[in-house]
């Protein structure tokens, strides 16, 4: 039996979102709060404020540069092995929840040792693809969870490991992790097992932080990526489309950035968007919002032909 997928924009609706973005792109643009980010931009086309660290891209220079950036991102095991993406989607131990449910219905904050168990059930499991955290140690300070979830991921699983670091030391320190298991740094670049940048702040926000991490690893020619959980009515436009628009303009001017810096590097958009509850002004997961949201960000990103991962919540 055939798969039978969800088709939820027409082409006409696609062009359309790509029009929008291109307008929030060249007229509003998007904020950098990274100096060396907006040096970068600047030296490539971009039109820079920089008293409000503004970055307006026109049109020319976005097209330029998204269409540098390569419709795959390749995925390696800790030993360096390539492991081929299937042609439709994989599966991984997504999620970063700060609480762990005990067999006896009790929670506690989620620990290092949860992310072991983790990391041995999904390694057994043939459905699952590649390993990310599934959750955060809360048990060690915040500087420092990410990295030894990354000592965990390496340790104790056999496939593609995927963990981006939030900043320069964290991805400094990956990358080191990385050259040590697979014999050095240029082993490193041409088996890349990390992965630098992050996510966006909606609405149109690019962090300091996120962007170290992001210029360090295109610099040395290793993948990059962003996310963006743009969320309509709180930090996007109330309707689907106007929610994509923004989305689509957070990522798109990241991947720009880092074409900019490496042509060709490889880059991942990511999405785990969703609606707010009106009511309250929360972020609800699962709602049937979020999949329309997360539907509409992989149909986007067969539309510009490059690689996407979004939250099935």
């Amino acid at each position: 039996m055939g798969k039978s997928l969800l088709k939820l924009l027409s082409k006409e609706d696609l062009d359309k979102i790509h029009r929008a973005t291109v307008k929030v792109l060249e007229e509003a643009g998007v904020k950098f709060l990274n100096d060396e980010a907006l040096d970068i931009l600047e030296k490539n086309g971009a039109i820079v404020d920089r008293k409000t660290k503004i970055a307006k891209i026109p049109e020319a220079v976005f097209d330029e540069f998204r269409k540098k950036a390569p419709s795959e991102l390749p995925r390696y095991t800790r030993e360096g092995k390539k492991i081929p993406n299937p042609k439709d989607f994989s599966i991984m131990t997504f999620g970063e929840g700060t609480y762990f449910t005990e067999r006896d219905g009790t929670q506690r904050p989620s620990t290092l040792e949860d992310i072991k168990k983790i990391m041995i059930v999904g390694d057994a499991l043939e459905n699952v693809d590649i390993a990310w955290v599934g959750s955060m140690p809360t048990d060690l300070h915040p500087n420092v969870q990410m990295i030894h979830s990354f000592e965990v991921l390496v340790n104790y699983s056999t496939k593609p490991v995927f963990l981006f670091t939030e900043n320069g030391d964290q991805m400094r320190y990956a990358m080191r992790i990385g050259a040590a298991l697979l014999g050095g740094m240029e082993e490193l670049k041409k088996t890349p097992i990390t992965v630098g940048g992050g996510w966006a702040t909606s609405p149109l926000v690019h962090a300091k932080e996120i962007l170290d991490s992001q210029i360090m690893a295109a610099k040395e020619g290793l993948p990059t990526l962003c996310g963006s959980m743009a969320t309509a009515i709180t930090t996007a436009p109330a309707t689907l489309a106007g929610t994509l628009v923004v989305w689509n303009a957070e990522v798109l001017s990241s991947l720009v950035l880092s074409q900019m810096i490496a042509p060709g590097v490889p880059f991942e958009i990511e999405c785990s968007g969703s609606a707010a509850d009106p009511r309250k002004g929360y972020y609800p997961v699962g709602n049937p919002e979020m999949a329309l949201v997360n539907a509409g960000c992989m149909e986007l990103s067969h539309y510009y032909d490059l690689p996407c991962l979004i939250a099935a919540c």
